[in-house]
């Protein structure tokens, strides 16, 4: 009966690196297979659907994306890439919304239990393994990672942590590319990675000059490559940024006071530490205070190895996670972009980096291996038990009764609010062809051009027009105001749907 673990020992004993790197493909394996499980617990939405048909695009020819107008994080060579891959595969248009953010995010699980297992002594190895495990691989958080595709920018910090492997091996054009990459698909690797990167070089100018100066460089050669590529995909016809959204802003003085309120309430939630207001007498207040407990431990981790590190006692690796932390706290705190708790997200670095930090040093700080192996199962169980409930949870309901009402119509081209329309292409498989649009001047529908292409509104048989119910902007009496009556109002799946006898046509911008 053990002849099979007797045999996997002997040849882990004698193949240490193969079975190492079988151990972690067997885990992200596991990973991908549990949060997809996640995942489909959650309802995608038209953010989601716009990966997917931007991929599909490509597929078609389209590299460039031409006509297509995006945002700020293009994801261009972060996540698209993985979705052309997804979309070659998939067996319908909707699954890669439902693996890809899966299998994103257990590759920087993955990577991070990889960096501990390198780089922490043997007989720490399990400790931090399991530290990482507790954490990161069962998230608390109930939007983001692992569920959500581009927006969590979970990919980024793949990137970023493939840099610093790469760097602290002294492979700086390696890292340099792997930077710009990062860099062009989402400007935050940029105030986040960069600045990092370029702050920890500046800081080893007296320690190691050379090593320093083609740090600074790597971080200046990556962000000269973003510019360029931003230029290049211009001037061949590629893609367009948002206007309204080609600058970004330092938050107004006045507003500062409640950023640094929304970074703590955010941290508190990515963490589930926020017991504020909740019930003394609890269960799940107990867990949530494990997790308050857990986060002022580790913020006095990462103080405790910045102090260190500011002393003169400090490694390559260390320097760039905390620099990157910093980085990613000043960007929350000085920017005018967080609104609500849903800005959790960009603070998900906090989170992953700081697990990993502390992961990596909890033993050079004198924290005695005894306290690790009393608190670690009591950590581990207040994670795994709200995530647990979370992927059990029934599969969400997609759109389908919708989608096959509009079809069995004979019905194929059709505008709609930005939340109904790519949704519902891609959960028809293309079947349908759903542009959004938005009111315009006098409250004319014209092309919303926000994750949508300009030769999509090309459409001479569009014969109908769906608005989820649940918006008020635009609804279905501007359209019948704009079209005329219909002859036909239906409401299906929560999505209002109006059929036209006769073609209908927004104006080309």
């Amino acid at each position: 009966m053990n002849y099979v673990p007797i045999r996997l020992k002997r040849f882990a004993e004698s193949n240490p690196k193969l079975a190492g790197a079988g151990g972690l493909v067997l885990c992200f394996l596991v990973l991908v297979a549990v949060y997809t499980r996640l995942s489909l617990t959650g309802s995608k939405n038209s953010d989601d659907a716009a990966l997917v048909l931007e991929a599909r695009d490509i597929l078609h020819g389209n590299i460039l994306l031409h006509g297509w107008t995006l945002p700020l994080d293009t994801f261009y060579t972060t996540d698209i890439p993985l979705y052309v891959v997804g979309a070659l595969f998939a067996t319908d248009h909707a699954r890669p919304m439902y693996v890809i953010p899966a299998a994103e995010y257990a590759l920087i699980v993955v990577l991070c239990i990889a960096t501990v297992w390198k780089r922490v002594p043997a007989v720490s190895k399990a400790i931090s393994v399991l530290f990482i495990i507790s954490i990161i691989a069962f998230p608390a958080l109930t939007f983001g990672p692992p569920t959500e595709g581009g927006g969590d920018h979970v990919i980024v910090l793949i990137f970023l942590l493939a840099a610093f492997w790469l760097l602290s091996s002294d492979r700086f054009v390696a890292a340099a590319i792997v930077l710009a990459l990062a860099d062009i698909g989402d400007p935050l690797a940029v105030w986040i990675g960069n600045l990092a990167i370029g702050a920890v070089g500046l800081r080893m100018l007296t320690i190691e000059r050379r090593r320093a100066i083609r740090m600074v460089t790597v971080a200046g050669a990556a962000a000269i490559i973003w510019k360029l590529a931003d230029l290049l995909i211009r001037h061949f016809g590629g893609f367009q940024i948002s206007a309204g959204l080609a600058k970004d802003e330092f938050v107004p003085l006045s507003k500062l006071s409640a950023n640094l309120y929304q970074f703590v309430a955010s941290v508190l939630v990515i963490f589930d530490a926020n017991f504020f207001g909740r019930q003394v007498e609890s269960f799940a207040t107990m867990l949530v205070l494990v997790h308050f407990a857990l986060l002022l431990f580790m913020v006095w981790a990462v103080v405790r190895l910045i102090r260190r590190s500011l002393a003169g006692e400090w490694e390559i690796m260390t320097e760039l996670l905390w620099m990157t932390m910093a980085a990613d706290a000043a960007a929350f705190i000085l920017s005018a972009h967080p609104g609500d708790l849903a800005s959790a997200r960009y603070l998900v670095p906090l989170l992953i980096y700081g697990t990993l930090l502390v992961a990596l040093a909890w033993s050079a700080l004198g924290i005695e291996r005894k306290y690790f192996q009393y608190l670690l199962p009591v950590i581990l169980l207040s994670y795994a038990v709200g995530f647990t409930i979370r992927t059990m949870a029934p599969i969400a309901a997609n759109p389908t009764d919708a989608v096959e009402y509009i079809e069995s119509k004979g019905l194929k081209e059709g505008y709609g609010s930005y939340w109904s329309a790519g949704i519902l292409t891609v959960m028809s498989n293309g079947d349908l062809h759903v542009r959004q649009v938005t009111p315009g001047p006098g409250g004319v529908l014209v092309p919303y051009r926000w994750l949508s292409a300009a030769q999509w509104y090309d459409a001479p048989d569009a014969r109908f027009a769906v608005f989820d119910s649940r918006e008020f902007i635009p609804d279905i009496s501007r359209a019948v105001m704009m079209w005329g009556q219909p002859q036909e109002i239906k409401t299906i799946d929560g999505y209002h749907i109006a059929i036209w006898g006769e073609p209908i046509h927004v104006p080309q911008q």
